[in-house]
């Protein structure tokens, strides 16, 4: 029994509209079978379907999914990757320049709550670190840096889920399945309709964006560079691409199959235009569902209303769900800008998506109290004080309220709060940070903000010495570490809002965990008999 914290939306619907928005192609292909010795590079990755078999870290000791189903990884051909983490999804992009070099980028990834003795951790953490591979006896070998653990993977047995116009999906997943059957649909609708977000769209979205931040107090952009402030310009032009494609392909359905709206995360969506489509679609032969298993999740989003939470027919705020456009501001009657007027009741993103890495509680008389699910009268699963800081899962609208998934910074349960109790949390360096920490992937690509000398010793008893360095900063205190040890074995470690909260190893390799104390400025950092001492001027700059 998989033990998920699921959200209302399925992961397909989701990651067909970003598919749509940001061209990604949808394509899905079969696992070709076993691979001969050293082949091309097209012929070993791309189009291939590869399945756990174990992972084994540098001091001999091996982790075995106890379903290797439920940890995958398909390589498409246009440099794409899915890949599966027990119950999570992550899409991403992989680069192989020659045989035997591979390297992952970015993965954006669900974030539901695998259980206890999953190897989802362990098992999404090696991809920043992959930097080649080779194929033995028909399986695939992943190594990462400096050979810090090898991953297994055996060939995908997969048979036809579905077709859609004309191309076989081949899964053993139904939210793939469904995720390949959306983005093809909506992309061809798309193409038909000519929906397409304009350069002037753009710029109002990305103003927008830049002067509800500053109402926020956010402005730590100022400080950026030119080059700095180019790339959160065009970061947010992205998003807004997506954001305005979305928008105006559920208004283009809104308007040709009319029914019912609903509140979601990424805006309203027309639940029975979806459904409407989707049937039409299939009694045209543009899609059918090969695995009878798959029938059922596929169409349960659209059917069953007990999974949303929807606008009351009739009212002027379904009359008005698709008659402003997002990107679009204009004067209200109080004198205060729509942009002010939307900020008090939008839904915020989640930090993958651009907003708030973290939450600070602010407002409460006594305490915040988190519940088990978006309403009430659900089950409080512990209170917060004041000033408590939170991670950002992703917030909801639900019950007319906006209801954010969080959990306390550091650990702790994961359940929901009212978002009027949130506002952006200030890091050590005076700032909110906004976006994904991206700090692991630079490290692991080899992206340092700083290099230099650290004092380590590798073993009980052994003598400090300087240790060469470099640190990934995202920026707020959330930055990687990696220090060559004196065997010449690097070790990464990990920082988020300036607090050291552990390392590239667990006791799984046979060390004793992990502690952090802190003297004035100076991080002093214990990983089984290993010692660090890293200061803040590492973490934060300067």
């Amino acid at each position: 029994m998989q033990y998920c914290r699921q959200r209302n939306y399925p992961l397909g619907l989701v990651m067909a509209i970003a598919f749509l928005a940001t061209g990604i192609s949808a394509q899905t292909s079969a696992a070709d079978g076993v691979a001969i010795e050293q082949p091309p590079v097209e012929s070993t990755l791309a189009g291939r379907t590869w399945q756990l078999v174990r992972i084994m870290s540098m001091n001999d000791t091996e982790s075995v999914p106890k379903d290797r189903t439920l940890y995958t990884m398909r390589f498409k051909s246009d440099g794409d990757v899915q890949i599966r983490a027990d119950c999570n999804r992550a899409v991403g992009n992989w680069t192989s320049e020659t045989a035997g070099k591979l390297q992952f980028g970015p993965l954006a990834s669900t974030k539901a709550l695998c259980p206890p003795d999953s190897l989802h951790d362990e098992y999404m953490a090696q991809f920043p670190w992959v930097r080649s591979y080779v194929t033995k006896d028909g399986n695939l070998f992943l190594a990462t840096m400096a050979d810090g653990s090898i991953i297994e993977f055996e060939p995908a047995d997969l048979s036809v889920a579905a077709t859609v116009l004309g191309h076989d999906i081949r899964t053993d997943d139904a939210g793939e399945m469904q995720e390949a059957v959306l983005t093809r649909l909506f992309k061809r609708y798309a193409n038909d309709h000519s929906i397409a977000a304009t350069d002037d769209e753009l710029d109002a979205y990305v103003e927008k964006m830049r002067r509800g931040m500053r109402e926020h107090g956010l402005t730590a952009e100022d400080e950026l560079s030119a080059d700095e402030a180019a790339e959160v310009k065009q970061m947010r032009r992205e998003m807004g691409r997506a954001m305005i494609e979305r928008w105006k392909l559920n208004k283009a359905l809104y308007e040709q199959y009319g029914g019912r709206i609903i509140f979601q995360q990424f805006g309203p969506e027309p639940l029975d235009a979806y459904r409407r489509y989707l049937e039409e679609r299939q009694q045209a032969g543009d899609f059918t569902i090969q695995n009878a298993d798959f029938v059922q999740p596929f169409w349960d989003y659209f059917t069953n209303d007990a999974k949303h939470d929807f606008f009351e027919p009739g009212s002027a705020e379904e009359a008005r769900a698709f008659s402003m456009p997002p990107w679009e501001s204009s004067p209200v009657a109080d004198g205060r800008s729509s942009a002010k007027v939307e900020s008090e009741h939008a839904v915020p993103q989640a930090s993958d998506e651009g907003g708030p890495l973290n939450w600070q509680v602010t407002g409460v008389t006594t305490s915040l109290r988190l519940r088990a699910s978006p309403s009430t009268s659900a089950e409080t699963l512990t209170t917060y004080p004041a000033g408590t800081v939170l991670s950002n899962l992703g917030c909801r609208r639900t019950e007319g309220r906006v209801w954010c998934d969080v959990q306390r910074f550091g650990g702790g349960a994961r359940g929901f709060v009212a978002a009027e109790y949130l506002t952006p949390a200030i890091s050590p360096n005076g700032a909110a940070i906004m976006g994904p920490d991206t700090s692991a992937l630079r490290a692991g690509q080899g992206e340092f903000d700083a290099t230099g000398n650290i004092p380590c010793a590798q073993t009980a008893g052994q003598p400090m010495r300087n240790c060469p360095f470099g640190v990934s900063r995202t920026g707020g205190g959330y930055a990687t570490v990696v220090v060559a040890k004196p065997d010449g074995v690097k070790r990464a470690i990990y920082f988020q809002m300036g607090i050291p909260i552990g390392s590239d190893t667990s006791e799984a390799d046979g060390y004793h965990g992990f502690a952090a104390d802190k003297q004035d400025d100076l991080h002093r950092i214990s990983i089984g008999p290993e010692r660090y001492e890293i200061p803040d001027a590492v973490v934060l700059g300067g």
